[in-house]
């Protein structure tokens, strides 16, 4: 597999025709990765050791080794990072992204590399037993999201009646729907899921079926060809070899990770 990588590396770097600067350069001139990431536990945490840790650093690391230099990662904001890629100060993003056609027509995104979706968690303050979507489309009823993401704007779109609370952390968001001062908290799948196996009896997942399915990937500039090919031959080798699906049964299939994190 590391030959099929450097083979793959050797051809790219002699081939006419493709620009001679770009950050698929810089990246091997500088031997570093710049990854941008947001703290979404299990995707990006801290952990006790005051490092960053989680489902993207373990993905980020992997990617640099196979490109042969280092890691270095760039914690931002969710609705800041993209500003961040488009500024030059990262190569890319490893962040759980979701694509959507707003998100694509400015960056340029990896295939998928994990499985998503937006779905709906209660928390202490929600009463009753929702029948459907419909039960939390009502002005009596404060949804947490964080904002700039999928899960924010698939909460305006399907629940517009309610009201919207706006958070720039995971952990805010979590929190308001903890101390009852939101009664649903709309996010990814795996997170809502998370979130419910943290909290046990306190945090439910009503739905049968979550409010969207979507796929993340990676996120590069437009202009960024090297690297967006390297980074979709990594993702079919990653797959073929089970790195990918053993690093998403242990941060999303159980909490073996979270007795290192430090509670936000």
């Amino acid at each position: 597999m590391r030959m099929l990588l450097k083979f793959i590396l050797a051809v790219w770097l002699v081939t006419p025709g493709i620009a001679s600067a770009d950050a698929f350069d810089d990246i091997q001139q500088r031997q570093e990765l710049i990854i941008g990431v947001s703290v979404f536990a299990p995707w990006t945490y801290a952990n006790r050791e005051n490092e960053l840790a989680g489902h993207e650093i373990d993905i980020g690391n992997k990617i640099a080794e196979d490109l042969g230099v280092s890691a270095r990662f760039e914690l931002y904001n969710f609705e800041e990072i993209f500003d961040a890629l488009a500024g030059g100060e990262i190569d890319m993003i490893a962040a759980g992204v979701a694509m959507t056609p707003e998100r694509a027509r400015r960056f340029h995104f990896s295939i998928p590399y994990l499985s998503t979706g937006v779905n709906i968690a209660t928390g202490p303050a929600f009463e009753g037993s929702p029948a459907g979507v419909a039960d939390f489309n009502s002005p009596d009823i404060t949804i947490a999201v964080v904002e700039d993401t999928l899960a924010a704007n698939v909460a305006a779109r399907m629940l517009g009646d309610a009201s919207i609370s706006r958070f720039a952390t995971a952990s805010g968001a979590e929190g308001a729907v903890l101390t009852g001062r939101a009664q649903a908290y709309v996010a990814s799948v795996p997170e809502t899921r998370i979130f419910a196996l943290r909290h046990g009896g306190r945090i439910s997942l009503p739905l049968d079926e979550p409010l969207v399915s979507g796929v993340a990937g990676f996120v590069v500039r437009n202009e960024e060809d090297r690297l967006l090919h390297f980074l979709n031959s990594w993702v079919h080798m990653r797959d073929a070899d089970g790195f990918l699906a053993d690093r998403h049964r242990h941060y999303f299939d159980t909490l073996d990770w979270a007795v290192d994190m430090v509670q936000q």
